[in-house]
């Protein structure tokens, strides 16, 4: 418990908040720290933002590990998401290879930033010259990726951010939305449940802003039926 209460600590927050407030905190801490924002010529402000940047990252992931266990009081997955009425497909793709041609990479012991070509820009953790463990990709389209990495693609937890509006946050394997997550449209629908492949498939819930839900089975983006 004295491990959870020095990430509470480390992110400036009180324990029992919710896990949308321990993100916010996590971003704020790492906007701010973001060895960018300090001046390479000066080794001390760089080693001290790494330093702040590594303690950050390993707050967030013990406490999302924390609110991921507990299931229930602190709960991590509190709200819903949608299709908006649409067969839209919410699959996500990686744009980029293991071994992208870059044109700029700040080497530190762990943490890089990447900028490609074509706009497209990451800033995280690395491993062996890959992506790997926490980060954030900007695509040149302002669509954005927040979350783990495992060998240059999006694996783990994360969070989908559009241009658009619309949002979607839980988890990704390989490359893909899959597994237990939230998706939210700018519309002020959302749909609760299991993914497959980027689309609703398992069980999960539908709401739409009008009030209505469908709480039930999917295949393939298509409600099937409720619950039995």
């Amino acid at each position: 418990m004295a491990l959870m209460k020095k990430y509470y600590q480390i992110l400036k927050i009180e324990p029992g908040v919710t896990f949308e407030e321990v993100k916010r905190a996590y971003r704020e801490k790492i906007k701010f720290w973001h060895p960018d924002r300090f001046p390479m010529e000066s080794p001390r402000l760089q080693k001290k933002a790494h330093e702040q940047v590594s303690q950050i990252n390993e707050a967030y992931k013990g406490l999302e590990l924390l609110y991921k266990k507990s299931n229930g009081g602190v709960n991590w997955l509190t709200d819903d998401f949608s299709d908006n009425n649409k067969k839209r497909s919410t699959i996500f793709k990686f744009q980029e290879n293991s071994s992208p041609e870059m044109i700029r990479a700040r080497q530190s012991p762990s943490y890089r930033t990447f900028t490609w070509h074509n706009g497209n820009r990451f800033e995280g953790e690395t491993l062996d010259n890959k992506m790997h463990g926490w980060g954030v990709y900007f695509y040149n389209n302002g669509d954005r990726y927040e979350g783990q990495f495992f060998e240059s693609k999006p694996h783990g937890m994360g969070s989908l951010f559009f241009l658009n509006g619309d949002r979607y946050e839980g988890e990704f394997i390989a490359d893909s939305i899959a597994g237990q997550g939230i998706y939210y449209y700018s519309s002020g629908d959302s749909y609760n449940g299991e993914f497959v492949n980027g689309k609703p498939q398992g069980r999960g819930t539908l709401k739409l802003s009008c009030g209505s839900e469908y709480r039930g089975w999917w295949k393939d983006g298509e409600f099937l039926g409720k619950d039995s």
